[in-house]
């Protein structure tokens, strides 16, 4: 089963800087990456620097119900070529596409979905750090919790130790 991490957060959360530390993944907007897993072995992962908003809903038809698909087209990547899906999410630009719609259909399509909540603190909070958890716990998807206002490699390695495959 290949495995999707959302790394969520608000807009400038630290979501690409994240993935980057969490990944070595240069400055590519979506490719291929070998990634060490603890046990030092490589795998494959598809990573995802842009959130799909960025990278065009309209003009790459980047919806939930084509999720990972237009992706995989945009980048021209095969699903047999990876094992590991790491995509952000940010919220605050997601009003008519939310998170939850993304993990239903990842989980349609086989892949087990996982979810790095990065802390934030919002004074008009559409979502809350509370709403995607519950989200979570309603899919009964694993989740972590991400404080990154510090440094990013620790927030990283909890990321490694309990997501990848």
């Amino acid at each position: 089963m290949k495995t999707c991490i959302f790394i969520v957060g608000d807009k400038n959360s630290g979501k690409t800087s994240l993935i980057r530390s969490l990944t070595g993944v240069g400055i590519k907007k979506g490719r291929l990456w070998e990634v060490r897993k603890l046990n030092r072995k490589l795998i494959n992962a598809f990573v995802i620097l842009s959130a799909i908003t960025e990278l065009g809903v309209k003009k790459h038809n980047h919806t939930p119900n084509n999720f990972p698909d237009s992706l995989e087209t945009q980048f021209g990547v095969e699903r047999k070529d990876y094992e590991l899906l790491i995509c952000p999410f940010e919220l605050r630009t997601y009003n008519k596409y939310s998170l939850d719609k993304y993990i239903e259909i990842a989980t349609s399509k086989g892949f087990n979905v996982k979810v790095a909540i990065i802390k934030f603190n919002r004074k008009d909070e559409d979502y809350s750090i509370k709403d995607i958890i519950h989200i979570c716990e309603q899919n009964k998807i694993d989740f972590i919790e991400i404080d990154i206002r510090k440094d990013y490699n620790p927030e990283a390695n909890k990321i490694i130790n309990r997501f990848y495959p």
